[in-house]
């Protein structure tokens, strides 16, 4: 019998917060999920993400995009503010919902409630499909008694980050268009028109040295065409596992921050993220120093989180939060000047509140500003490149002229 108990064994991964806010990550067996959180539990552990590598790994469903949360706190939200039970809530949504991925999530939720645990305790079951900020909120507002204010709140929070995502995705989405349109409109005047107008140039006739330049790229491209789609393939493979390497990816991450233009866009998207983060968790009564740890896992850049990390010490010791803040060079200096102002006066939830919807602006602004630094940008490009192209096309016909 014990043999049987023992190969039902999983083994679990998870990262969890200790009582005074310290991540942690470690592995261990258990029979399932309700044992493992049991173990942790019993280790003073709050678990926020879990893997496991039985069969049954109901964390390798795929993280629930930023409008199905939105969509999922705010009606909860509302079905639980008109008095429904939450299973009675869940039930509802999950016969309303007709996105597979989100059915299954509600089913998994219907099922953990039913079984008496809380809201919070299911989606941590369920490993990576709901958010590590959005299960500490709502576990917090399970314990307050405050649960349809969290979810409202984190439906804000949710519609924020999106129309983030959506102003990053059409800065990029442009200058993205105008790339493939060059190329393609370059390729196809040096390949297909370019051979037909030095034809026209009598025997012997010296080629203009802006055409034969353009003549010269295109036989390299054809001739090594394979060699260069395969060392594009091969960049593009090595460069995720380079980057597994600490020392390389620190060094990427951190070349954010130094880009012209992009460096300070990404230093105030980072800002906003962290101070969003903080002053959401920190109104629905998360331990600051958790707060902290889990706000520094959410702003999207690593070298940033491990000065974080820093700061967390730091705090542990005895320092003021701006104090703390100082050295970390990703975050724009105006966020320690608040969050000092916050401390002195002892208003530091309300400062962090009006600060995030400051770098929300702000980072909304940095996102506007560039792309309307880019957009001109890559007009002139296009123009200068085609141009050149063009003049290469037509120097044969001038050549022509003039030998007549």
């Amino acid at each position: 019998m014990l043999a049987g108990m023992r190969g039902a064994m999983q083994k679990y991964s998870y990262k969890a917060l200790t009582r005074d806010g310290r991540v942690v990550k470690g592995t261990l067996a258990a029979t399932d999920d309700e044992d493992f959180s049991k173990v942790l539990a019993d280790k003073g552990l709050q678990v926020y993400w879990f893997n496991t590598t039985g069969k049954k790994d109901k964390s390798k469903s795929k993280p629930l995009d930023l409008v199905t949360l939105m969509t999922f706190c705010r009606q909860l939200s509302s079905m639980l503010t008109a008095g429904l039970p939450l299973s009675k809530s869940i039930e509802m949504l999950y016969e309303r919902s007709d996105k597979p991925k989100m059915k299954n999530a509600l089913a998994a939720l219907f099922e953990g409630v039913q079984k008496g645990n809380s809201l919070a305790e299911s989606m941590i079951t369920m490993g990576s499909t709901f958010p590590s900020l959005l299960i500490s909120m709502i576990k917090s507002g399970e314990m307050s008694g405050q649960l349809e204010q969290t979810l409202d709140r984190m439906a804000v929070y949710y519609e924020k980050q999106r129309k983030q995502e959506s102003q990053i995705k059409s800065a990029l989405s442009y200058p993205k268009m105008l790339g493939a349109i060059l190329i393609i409109v370059a390729a196809a005047l040096i390949q297909f028109i370019l051979p037909k107008m030095v034809a026209v140039l009598p025997e012997g006739t010296e080629v203009p040295k802006i055409t034969q330049f353009l003549l010269d790229i295109k036989n390299f491209v054809v001739k090594n065409f394979f060699i260069i789609i395969a060392f594009v393939m091969l960049v593009y493979v090595m460069l995720p596992i380079l980057r597994r390497s600490p020392k390389i990816d620190l060094f990427l991450e951190q070349l954010k921050l130094k880009l012209p233009a992009v460096g300070s866009m990404n230093r105030m998207i980072y800002t906003s993220r962290f101070a969003s983060n903080l002053s959401t968790l920190c109104a629905s009564g998360v331990h600051l120093l958790e707060a902290i740890s889990m706000s520094s896992e959410m702003v999207g850049n690593r070298y940033v989180q491990k000065q974080l990390e820093s700061s967390i010490e730091a705090i542990r010791r005895g320092e003021s939060i701006s104090a703390s803040l100082q050295n970390v060079d990703g975050f724009d200096p105006m966020l320690m000047t608040m969050i000092f102002v916050g401390e002195e006066s002892g208003s530091l939830e309300d400062i962090l509140d009006q600060t995030a919807n400051y770098f929300e602006g702000e980072a909304s602004e940095a996102i506007k500003g560039m792309t309307s630094l880019i957009n001109p940008a890559m007009t002139v490009i296009m123009a200068l490149v085609i141009g050149v192209v063009l003049i290469g096309i037509l120097a044969p016909e001038f050549a022509l002229y003039n030998a007549y």
